[in-house]
């Protein structure tokens, strides 16, 4: 009659972060010139509070931040750094299984004939003395899929010269956006 998984039998540090971007209807995928927003989660796993933790979002250049909606009140909104950085100060001490969701808008800023990868790094720390490091960081990537020209395709291969030939034997495969 005696349960065990009420006995904290070590006591350890584990924050966690993840990460999901999502677009606004009817977009699917990042577009130029839209926003998108970044649903990030954190928690702490570990059997310990943690004190001054924080979260740093390292956007890509072609991202630019324009506001922020927080789960918990007692969050405030990023200090801004150099290097397109924003740094949020967590709840202080962050309890042993708190978990919170930051969502952060961004504008994308690329040119649509370059269709970048649009890069962003999230990480939580402390990590000294974490329990499961490998999930204190995530690259978030989401290509640039959107086109300004609702018929727009794309076909490969190209084929050869100012004609684009091929020859009788090639295969084409169609990308219609």
């Amino acid at each position: 009659d005696q349960n065990f998984g009420n006995n904290i039998t070590q006591s350890v540090r584990d924050l966690a972060v993840s990460v999901a971007s999502y677009f606004p209807w009817p977009l699917r995928s990042a577009c130029c010139g839209q926003e998108m927003t970044y649903l990030i989660s954190y928690s702490n796993n570990g059997t310990k509070s943690v004190s001054d933790a924080t979260i740093e979002i390292h956007l890509s250049a072609h991202a630019q931040y324009q506001n922020t909606s927080l789960s918990e009140p007692e969050l405030n909104e990023p200090v801004t750094a150099p290097g397109n950085k924003l740094i949020y100060n967590l709840p202080d001490p962050l309890p042993p299984g708190f978990s919170g969701e930051i969502h952060v808008v961004v504008l994308l800023t690329c040119p649509v004939e370059s269709a970048p990868m649009i890069v962003t790094h999230v990480r939580i720390e402390p990590n000294a003395g974490d329990y499961t490091q490998q999930d204190n960081h995530y690259n978030a990537q989401d290509e640039v899929m959107c086109s300004l020209d609702t018929n727009d395709k794309a076909v490969t291969p190209q084929g050869c010269g100012e004609e684009g030939f091929i020859t009788a034997f090639d295969s084409l495969t169609y990308l219609i956006r």
